[in-house]
Parts: C-alpha cells; structure tokens; sequence
C-alpha cells in the first residue's frame, strides 16, 4: 500500500519540526500501519504511528485517529526517545516499539538503579529484531541493521562524554603602528647603513 501523499507531507513536516529525518518518519508509519489511519493493533495502539492510549496522553494526542495530531505526537515521541538513546536508531526503534524501559530498564524508585534492560540487541527478542529490519528497508532500502553485524554489538549504553567548543577572540593590531623595539631596530640598521655609505664615500675620495 502507497502511503497518502498528504500523509507523506505531514510526517516531512512534523520531521523537520522535531529534527529527524523525514524518510525515517515516514518508514515508522509504513511500518506501523502501512499508512492507515484508523489502524488498531491488538494490543491497543492506534492511527499512522500507533500510539497507545497512555502514550498519545501523555504526548498531548486527544485524537489519535487525526492524522496530525498522531503524526506529531509520534514523531515527537521519536524525537524524546533519540534525546534518551542518541547513540544508536536501532535502539531508538526498539524503545518506540517497546517503550524505553525495555532498553534502559525499568528504573527502581528505591535504589535509583536500572534494572532489567535490553541493550544488548542480543537480548531483543525476534519481533523487535524484525520490526527494526522492516523499518530500515523503508527507510534505506538494502540497508543491514548494525544488530546485524556481531562486531557492533555492545552490552550497555556508551558513556558520551559532554564537549564544549572554545572560541579564541580576533586579535586586534593598530593600522599604522609598529611596535617600539621594530622602530628600535628600524633605526639602526639605517644608522648602520648611513655608516656604510659614508666610509665608501670618504675611500673613493682618497
């Protein structure tokens, strides 16, 4: 099924909005509801980008069957989950279809600790693997997932370490001044060069 061009226009839009690429948006959808609006799968989820009632709420969706307000709602989703796990789409897939506790693990209110995580795509179980692969041949067809190639696969999130960008001022130099120990110097090698001048002088003389 080709996905409505207005649809198509939304998720560019909503996209562009919250900094993600708009074939990656519209590859969700593809996926999720092979661009049918009314979509509901049977655990609940709804409209383009499926969203579950506790997720189109909190997202702010009061229709999730309105193609805008479910497009931008997913979108911003996708948006919030990548802010989370920027280091990999893969995982940012995964978290959208499972929700992100699947990937980070739940976070234990006692100790502050996670606990129970996904990260290791290893530990994904086959649906999730496979709805990543779909969503990467809409969005880069003949792409390979990097789950895909053992030698990518890591066992807990990456530490990114903050980086800061230091911007040295423009050196300011006065049009039309030098210097003291320039002139300094200026003015003896024209008193060396007089000297010389003047003893040449004195010897043709001679």
């Amino acid at each position: 099924m080709t996905i409505n061009q207005s649809f198509v226009q939304l998720a560019n839009s909503a996209a562009s909005q919250y900094g993600l690429p708009p074939a990656f948006v519209n590859a969700v959808i593809k996926t999720e509801s092979d661009g049918n609006p009314n979509a509901v799968s049977d655990a609940g989820a709804m409209g383009l980008m499926q969203l579950m009632p506790g997720t189109a709420s909190s997202l702010g969706v009061t229709d999730p069957f309105d193609p805008v307000q479910n497009v931008r709602g997913g979108t911003k989703y996708l948006s919030h989950l990548l802010q989370q796990i920027p280091s990999s789409w893969e995982h940012v897939l995964v978290a959208y279809r499972n929700g992100a506790g699947y990937v980070l693990g739940k976070l234990d209110p006692v100790t502050g600790q996670r606990e129970d995580a996904h990260w290791d795509p290893a530990s994904w179980s086959e649906g999730a693997r496979n709805y990543v692969r779909k969503v990467f041949s809409h969005w880069v067809p003949g792409s390979v997932p990097s789950f895909d190639k053992p030698s990518t696969a890591v066992s807990r999130p990456p530490v990114i370490a903050p980086t800061r960008e230091y911007v040295m001022p423009p050196l300011y130099v006065p049009v039309g001044r030098r210097p003291a120990s320039g002139l300094a110097m200026g003015a003896v090698i024209v008193a060396v060069g007089a000297a010389i001048v003047g003893l040449s002088v004195l010897a043709l003389r001679r």
